[in-house]
């Protein structure tokens, strides 16, 4: 989705959540939900890490 970054996404129409067992997950609004129905996106992964003052996310989106 990187050169979508170009074309009108912006950070706000992304949310990181947790399901009901604690699994982050990875909701996409406004324009970032077309992109990713026009992109065909069927599955999300996400992980997050932290130590003391870093957090690092990885985000694996499948088509």
């Amino acid at each position: 989705m990187a050169p979508a970054f170009r074309g009108g996404l912006a950070f706000n129409q992304f949310e990181v959540y947790n399901d009901a067992l604690g699994k982050p997950g990875l909701r996409f609004f406004q324009h970032a939900a077309e992109v990713a129905e026009r992109l065909g996106v069927k599955h999300v992964h996400v992980t997050l890490a932290d130590e003391r003052h870093y957090a690092c996310a990885t985000v694996i989106i499948e088509s």
